[in-house]
């Protein structure tokens, strides 16, 4: 699978960001580096970056997408990214919200939702669409049980913010901003960019956008807890992301080694913490970052 936001903000920078980097054989390509957001109804969509899929109706209904080649067998790029989000955080006509420093009251009210302005592909001669390969299995379950208050499984998964990366200005959709802005990438396919630069608070910037939402309730953690679970990763690639999504966001991290039913796998804890609520405040920044799955033990 093609890196998402590394290879995307590679083609940016180098004034290519639409381009594939290297001609890609179909029969190696296993889908888009990112799904189409929910409700995307097109009969083609142009990933990150800048690659063709067309959607693909099964017999029995399932949809998947499926990539276009190019008459030498090769995954045909170069085009405009169907979705492009831009955020800005601090609207003119009111004041910003304030950024809190600790755990923040229980909200009363649903969050903003803020401005964007999708850019869309235009028409495209009709493809050839070729059969997608399979898709790759999902990560194992953490080695260690979740404890009673993990929420059951729902039929949607929650939008995660997978990565935070800085840019050039220069590289982006914004008009005008900082030197650099700061991109925002949700699992959703949405790419968030805050054309001020680097948050002080990148989750209240998004939550304040609509982009995620703060749980109503933090538990209190069980006695002797001192870290905070994200993640249970059998590629280190995964590993590396979701410690330098904590590093970010301000908190320790360590990393260990466990095993799954599928092979080793590398643990990423957040901690440890000597205090009751700043574990409490790890748990709320991770559940408001959408990992469901993150618990403390």
């Amino acid at each position: 699978m093609r890196s998402g936001l590394r290879q995307w903000l590679v083609a940016m920078m180098a004034g290519a960001m639409a381009t594939a980097a290297v001609a890609v054989p179909v029969t190696e390509v296993d889908g888009p580096a990112e799904p189409p957001p929910d409700g995307y109804a097109e009969r083609q969509f142009v990933d990150s970056q800048g690659c063709m899929f067309a959607r693909v109706t099964a017999a029995d209904g399932s949809l998947s997408w499926a990539p276009v080649a190019t008459p030498a067998g090769e995954l045909l790029c170069g085009h405009k990214p169907s979705v492009t989000l831009n955020m800005s955080v601090t609207a003119p006509a009111a004041a910003p919200e304030p950024v809190p420093s600790a755990p923040a009251p229980e909200p009363t009210a649903e969050p903003e939702q803020s401005a964007t302005e999708p850019m869309t592909e235009p028409a495209a001669p009709e493809p050839t669409p070729v059969p997608a390969a399979p898709q790759a299995a999902p990560e194992p379950d953490p080695v260690a049980a979740r404890p009673a208050d993990a929420p059951a499984s729902s039929p949607r998964d929650p939008v995660r913010l997978l990565e935070i990366a800085r840019v050039p200005l220069a590289a982006t959709h914004c008009a005008t901003g900082a030197a650099e802005a700061e991109v925002y990438l949700l699992s959703d396919g949405r790419r968030a960019v805050r054309c001020s630069g680097p948050a002080e608070d990148p989750l209240a910037a998004l939550v304040a956008n609509g982009y995620l939402t703060a749980p109503r309730r933090v538990p209190e953690p069980p006695e002797g807890a001192r870290h905070l679970q994200v993640g249970a990763f059998a590629q280190a690639a995964n590993a590396d992301r979701m410690e330098a999504l904590a590093v970010r966001l301000g908190f320790p991290v360590e990393r260990r080694e466990g095993r799954g039913a599928s092979g080793p796998l590398t643990l990423v804890l957040i901690g440890p913490f000597a205090q009751a609520q700043d574990l409490r405040a790890a748990w709320r920044a991770f559940r408001t970052a959408g990992h469901s799955d993150a618990y403390y033990r």
